[in-house]
């Protein structure tokens, strides 16, 4: 089981989807997988990224179940044409927004369109193990980090070809759509 409950336990309003417009702070969304998580983010934001890194800041509340603190969203280093001095500031910082924000543990999206032809070739693996080693340091916990180009998902962190496809694993329409 990857997580659940993490967020809550309604759907996100229809009208939400309908317009991939943000959700509001009284919105509840129950994730229960990767494929679920990737197909909120752009409910998330307003907008399906690119290009991008999304972290998604988690907090466990009363009940046990994980909320959303804060989603961060910023270009992927590699596509910004940053060095990796300047990369591991971005990891520092983000790091520094989550602890900032409470989180005690993370979820990390890569969105490209690259598809990789298997884990070795995940891009920004650098600035993912500078990101993960901040946010370590802070004591938050990455729950996972994912790379997608919106039809399949990589786990930067799974090299189990029985739950992580090194091709990639297909996200079913199903869910796509949310």
């Amino acid at each position: 089981v990857w997580f659940a409950p993490l967020i809550g336990t309604a759907l996100v309003p229809a009208s939400h989807l309908e317009r991939n417009t943000p959700m509001s702070s009284s919105d509840r969304l129950l994730l229960r997988s990767p494929d679920t998580c990737l197909a909120a983010t752009p409910h998330l934001l307003g907008f399906t990224p690119t290009d991008s890194v999304v972290v998604l800041a988690l907090s466990q509340d009363t009940s046990g179940a994980k909320k959303l603190l804060v989603t961060q969203r910023f270009d992927r280093p590699s596509t910004a044409g940053l060095d990796a001095e300047a990369s591991a500031g971005i990891a520092s910082e983000c790091a520094r927004v989550m602890a900032d924000a409470g989180a005690d543990t993370v979820i990390v999206a890569v969105w490209g369109t690259e598809q990789p032809a298997d884990r070795a070739d995940l891009p920004d693996a650098g600035f993912v193990d500078d990101l993960v080693a901040a946010l370590d340091d802070r004591d938050i916990a990455t729950l996972d980090v994912l790379f997608t180009d919106g039809d399949r998902r990589w786990s930067y962190g799974c090299d189990n070809a029985a739950c992580c496809d090194p091709a990639g694993v297909v996200i079913p329409e199903a869910t796509k759509t949310l």
